[in-house]
């Protein structure tokens, strides 16, 4: 791993770089006229590495090519990345805070891309948090000042747990999408949440509070409790996201407004 901060930022941006070049050309070769060639447009400029450049063409090309698959959550983190590869490149200095920000950004835009290098920076970000956590108990048992800016990690984070979370994210805003589209129910908050706090988080958050009697109803009525948060959340392969409270949660919330839950499992 990376030793400074700086050093830890830089490698993640390669990192971001190296996986948005392969995910952007794949998806503007496939959109391009028969013959045509989008890289003809950038000919000065390193559309294959370089994560600012190609964070400007998605930008770019974000009407038609990128925003029905990365949504308001995708543009989010281009933005925030952008902005600290910026940091980067103009020698800034990286506090404690800012590079667990940074590097947690870049690996939920790499987990939402479906890029294999998240599962690396999400490493990177832990064993840094627990490098600051070391360095802030140092300094408590020695008597200097200062504390890191983070908690120290409780516990590393699983590649495939990574990648469950970016397909649940995907997955949420997805649904917000169909409601609105097809039978006109806009679940803004819904969608707000998932965009704040990441798919998973949004769900364990709905489903520690009151039980939500007008979305459950309105899906209910249109005949689509099978598409709602709550049955996301029962699904096997979300399984590793949530706790047996939650998804007990879930269930009882669903048999209560008239879905056969386990006849529903089954299908899938």
């Amino acid at each position: 791993m990376p030793e400074s901060n700086r050093e830890r930022v830089g490698r993640a941006m390669e990192l971001l770089g190296a996986a948005l070049g392969p995910y952007v050309d794949r998806r503007l070769t496939k959109r391009a006229p028969s013959g045509g060639n989008w890289r003809a447009l950038y000919a000065s400029d390193n559309v294959d590495t370089d994560a600012s450049t190609l964070i400007g063409v998605i930008l770019d090309y974000w009407p038609n090519v990128f925003r029905d698959e990365l949504h308001a959550l995708g543009r989010c983190f281009l933005g925030e990345a952008r902005h600290w590869r910026n940091h980067w490149a103009h020698n800034e200095p990286f506090s404690d805070a800012d590079t667990n920000r940074a590097l947690d950004t870049v690996e939920r835009l790499l987990t939402l891309i479906d890029a294999q290098e998240a599962s690396e920076v999400a490493r990177w970000k832990v064993e840094t948090q627990r490098a600051q956590a070391d360095v802030g108990t140092r300094s408590a048992v020695t008597g200097r000042d200062g504390s890191p800016d983070a908690a120290p990690a409780g516990g590393t984070m699983d590649g495939d747990v990574g990648s469950l979370r970016g397909e649940f994210t995907r997955a949420m805003l997805s649904m917000c999408d169909r409601f609105k589209q097809e039978i006109d129910y806009d679940p803004a908050r819904v969608r707000q949440m998932v965009i704040d706090r990441w798919g998973p988080e949004a769900a364990s958050f709905l489903l520690a509070g009151p039980q939500a009697q007008v979305g459950l109803e309105t899906l209910r009525w249109h005949r689509r409790l099978h598409e709602s948060v709550e049955a996301h959340v029962l699904l096997p392969r979300f399984g590793p996201l949530f706790t047996d409270d939650e998804r007990r949660i879930a269930r009882t919330r669903l048999m209560d407004h008239g879905l056969d839950v386990d006849a529903f499992l089954r299908q899938q």
